[in-house]
């Protein structure tokens, strides 16, 4: 990484990165929820089904959505900052993914749920956000690479001391 970039600040970046791909993957995952919760607990109006589904689903989503923002972010940004020189796909989003199996089966357990399901969920959100995000973060790193590397070469013309004249042709 070049070193006129802040590491913490390109960790920061690419953490909200995964972060804004784990909110979308769980609104994928709620919206999967909801249609087949209404399915499965068809009352006679319709309309009773979607609305009981939608709302447990919509308060599960905004529980999910919290912990991804506050215990998430945190420990993307952490898990981040070490990772930026891995070029690995597969490696970074290892990563992210035990990161993410760790967190969310520790933050059910405080609340005092199995942990089992929310250490395979926080595992697959996390390192799949994380694989999803790989190529916008490598593009970025490359960007700051050829930015450093454009700075530090010198200008293509030599510089003329200071009180000599410059000969216009």
């Amino acid at each position: 990484m070049p070193p006129t970039v802040n590491p913490w600040r390109a960790a920061a970046r690419d953490a909200w990165s995964v972060v804004w791909r784990c909110l979308a993957v769980l609104t994928a995952l709620a919206a999967v929820v909801a249609v087949v919760v209404a399915v499965a607990y068809r009352s006679d109006d319709l309309l009773d089904g979607a609305t009981g589904s939608a709302s447990i689903v919509g308060i599960m989503w905004l529980i999910h959505v919290a912990v991804t923002l506050v215990v998430g972010y945190p420990v993307g940004l952490v898990v981040s900052r070490p990772l930026l020189g891995v070029t690995s796909r597969a490696g970074a989003a290892g990563w992210f993914a035990l990161a993410g199996a760790v967190s969310g089966a520790a933050v059910v357990m405080i609340v005092q749920f199995p942990p089992v399901v929310w250490f395979v969920l926080g595992g697959v959100v996390a390192g799949g956000a994380r694989a999803w995000a790989h190529r916008p973060i490598r593009r970025r790193a490359d960007r700051d690479a050829q930015a450093h590397q454009a700075a530090a070469t010198p200008w293509p013309y030599p510089a003329t001391p200071v009180g000599e004249a410059v000969d216009p042709l």
